[in-house]
């Protein structure tokens, strides 16, 4: 039993599932909350600040996907990283300290310049989109406010990400989570205090930056904790090593960019496309709409957890050309991430009227058809972004160009519907660009890389999918 306790407090994918897991109990706690004390233009303004703040997510512009990748090879042997595209040879299996010391040296100052970049565009979009939605509030100016406060925690949060990428490419995954999972608990204590006692929208978000703050601190501390763990190996090894600017920038600055653009295009347009509706949708839309968004995402964040937990673990299988163990790995975890979408949708497809209705919620149902097309898109959407994941286990970058293909054909459809179609023209936009390219795309990029067999590989994923649509069908069906 102690060793099955072990395993679990030390395992990446349960701690990912921890952390997602205490975020879930704000979807089952906090918001019925928010939704039966606030009015709807609280409400619509909580999601688009909660989306707006989820811009971190993209606002690093491709470098922390890439920062992970390079420090797993470094913990895999790589003596440098000239060697990157050397990776199918091998490598050492004990950690170069030296090398990944460099890169943190490097990437500190990277960050600080991002950060800045990210803040002013991000600053730009908030001022232009949020006007509206602040001005509805009975006290606007308490709304502005806010606003500011969001952006000047989002600023350092962005920065912060360069600790959340180093902890990631060390493989402390599931410490990193663990800590992340209590500071969550700890925030919606907090939230349902005040939500019970004060039902105030203020202290609300003034409470939830608060903890932003005190889980940037808690990554600080996180990455020297692990530093001096290792002090010992590090010190009687140590000797400068200098990265080549050429080098830096062929296998750190060219990915980055890449990988930043592909962010930006999908799920960075995916996020702005709430932004769009503001002027188009009835207020009680709008609100409809990012709740089933809101829902969708959390769905998303918590299916991400088999696969995206184990990226640094396949970087290193890579690095070390262990290829049935990658591919087998790969597999089980692209299936299980699969089927924890599948089973979370249907199960919000079955219960979410019934929860909305016992918490007296001011909306009462969600939309069916919207939710079916939300549903999915969702497993399309995180099929193509798993495999192009893998593909970038060689550190060449791609799927920045299927995303742009992507939210061209998404925002082109989208906006050719939006009069006539209303709040499903974004979910079919997202559903057009998955299909007829990102999806498609995603699979065949990771094919010609490893050569799995097609049918073979994806042969769970396309059960639980069928079931999925089925599901969702018959359901139409009988509430129609």
């Amino acid at each position: 039993m102690k060793n099955l306790f072990l395993r679990i407090y030390h395992s990446p994918t349960f701690m990912t599932w921890f952390s997602f897991l205490t975020r879930s109990i704000s979807l089952i706690v906090v918001l019925p909350l928010i939704l039966s004390k606030f009015n709807q233009s609280e409400i619509s303004l909580w999601y688009l600040f909660s989306i707006l703040f989820g811009f971190q997510i993209l606002a690093d512009l491709g470098f922390g996907n890439t920062y992970t990748r390079v420090v797993s090879y470094a913990m895999a042997g790589l003596e440098n990283l000239n060697q990157i595209d050397e990776v199918k040879k091998g490598g050492k299996r004990r950690p170069n300290w030296n090398l990944i010391l460099a890169i943190k040296k490097k990437m500190d100052n990277v960050f600080l310049i991002v950060s800045i970049i990210s803040i002013s565009i991000i600053t730009l979009i908030a001022v232009f989109f949020l006007n509206t939605p602040i001005e509805r509030l009975d006290n606007p100016t308490n709304g502005y406010y806010l606003l500011v406060l969001i952006l000047v925690i989002l600023f350092f949060k962005i920065n912060n990400n360069k600790c959340v990428a180093l902890l990631q490419g060390l493989n402390e995954v599931a410490l990193l989570r663990r800590w992340e999972g209590i500071i969550v608990i700890l925030q919606i204590s907090s939230s349902i205090i005040i939500l019970l006692w004060t039902s105030s929208f203020n202290l609300l978000v003034i409470n939830n930056q608060i903890w932003v703050l005190i889980g940037i601190a808690r990554n600080i501390i996180i990455v020297k904790f692990v530093f001096n763990k290792n002090i010992n190996e590090i010190e009687s090894n140590y000797k400068e090593t200098i990265i080549d600017k050429k080098e830096f920038s062929k296998h750190v600055i060219v990915p980055s960019w890449k990988g930043g653009i592909g962010i930006m295009s999908s799920y960075g347009l995916n996020q702005f496309s709430s932004f769009l509706l503001i002027n188009y949708l009835t207020e009680n839309q709008l609100v409809v709409y990012l709740i089933s968004f809101r829902f969708i995402t959390i769905i998303s964040e918590f299916s991400r957890a088999p696969f995206y937990s184990k990226l640094p673990l396949f970087a290193q299988y890579y690095q070390l050309n262990d290829r049935d163990k990658l591919l087998s790995v790969i597999r089980k975890s692209i299936n299980t991430a699969t089927l924890l979408a599948v089973v979370c949708c249907l199960g919000l497809l079955v219960f979410g009227d019934l929860m909305l209705k016992l918490v007296h919620s001011k909306v009462t149902h969600l939309d069916y058809i919207l939710w079916f097309l939300l549903s999915i898109n969702i497993i399309l959407e995180r099929l193509g972004a798993m495999h192009y994941q893998a593909h970038s286990l060689s550190n060449k970058v791609i799927w920045h160009k299927a995303n742009i293909i992507y939210g061209i054909i998404f925002m082109g459809v989208a906006y050719l519907l939006i009069k006539d179609y209303g709040l499903y023209c974004m979910p079919i936009g997202m559903l057009c660009g998955n299909i007829f390219y990102y999806t498609y795309n995603g699979i065949k990029s990771s094919h010609e890389v490893f050569g799995y067999k097609l049918i073979s590989f994806h042969s769970k994923v396309i059960l639980y999918t069928v079931i999925l649509i089925i599901i969702n069908t018959i359901f139409l069906i009988f509430t129609s």
